[in-house]
């Protein structure tokens, strides 16, 4: 019997209801993101949940590569986590895949991560600008309305992340997956909403970032982004922990401070390419490489 001898927070570092078939996860599909399925290639969410890869120069000069998840906002507005983004970047860029599945990237120009983050990481939201816009194939999710609160009482959560938390175990990583998850807390005036992960179905490393989608009335909207885990440390005859079997913890972007972030954020970002500094933390991905 399993004991639990210790509850920690794991940050999901980027260093680590639907109208569509395949966006709903099978009946009696127990095998994620961690207990979910595999979309296919020409998927629907494909056209919805975006890969982000980032990539790091390290003090010795080498790069280190990192995998989070992101949606698009519009054509070139991408939502993702705070944590995900790092001023030191080479590049941070939206990866899609062509017919060959060769990436095709769509670097980010600018990046603006809420300028709270760093005091209090329940403001763990950022937005990207792209160089160039998406392909008019790549769906946007809509935010929730102002004047009204979008209740449920689970997501479908998707991403590239880990299949599995359990520290040492071989996994996948960079394959979208996707899978419904029960909602354990949420409150419209609290910065985050908690997910139910005890029965094997949630998000791991690499998630970071992804959406919590809810569709209404055949609306796709998006009502949280990926945060962390909080986990169990259990005592096992192999001392292994899992990181993913517990709770999920996303940002609620229907709370009312962080709703209007994304929204003066969104439009001094597309109509003047400033952002108030009161607003967030600015990163200019292209100033920063044409310098090197």
């Amino acid at each position: 019997m399993k004991k639990i001898v210790a509850l920690a927070l794991l940050l999901l570092t980027a260093c680590q209801g639907s109208n569509h078939s395949e966006e709903t996860v099978p009946a009696g599909q127990e095998a994620a993101v961690v207990g979910g399925y595999t979309v296919v290639s020409n998927g629907v969410l494909k056209t919805k949940v975006l890969s982000l890869g980032v990539a790091v120069k390290n003090v010795d000069g080498g790069l280190s590569a990192s995998q989070c998840t992101a949606s698009a906002l519009t054509s070139r507005l991408i939502i993702t986590a705070a944590h995900c983004i790092s001023a030191n970047a080479v590049h941070t860029q939206v990866e899609l895949r062509d017919n060959n599945n060769k990436i095709v990237p769509f670097k980010a120009e600018k990046a603006f991560v809420h300028a709270g983050y760093a005091k209090d990481k329940q403001n763990d939201l950022a937005l990207l600008l792209l160089e160039k816009p998406l392909p008019a194939g790549i769906r946007k999710l809509s935010l929730p309305y102002q004047w009204s609160v979008l209740l449920f009482d689970q997501i479908l959560a998707a991403g590239y992340g880990k299949d599995n938390g359990v520290q040492g175990e071989k996994y996948t990583l960079g394959v979208l997956r996707v899978t419904n998850i029960p909602v354990l807390e949420f409150d419209k005036t609290k910065k985050t909403f908690v997910v139910d992960q005890r029965k094997g179905h949630g998000i791991c490393q690499g998630d970071s970032g992804g959406p919590a989608m809810v569709t209404k009335d055949g609306i796709d909207y998006i009502v949280g982004v990926v945060s962390k885990t909080v986990y169990q440390l259990p005592e096992t005859i192999d001392g292994v922990p899992d990181f993913c079997n517990y709770k999920g913890v996303y940002v609620n972007i229907q709370q009312g401070e962080l709703r209007k972030w994304i929204i003066d954020t969104s439009n001094q970002a597309m109509l003047t390419n400033a952002v108030n500094p009161a607003l967030a933390v600015t990163y200019d991905y292209t100033a920063v490489n044409a310098q090197e």
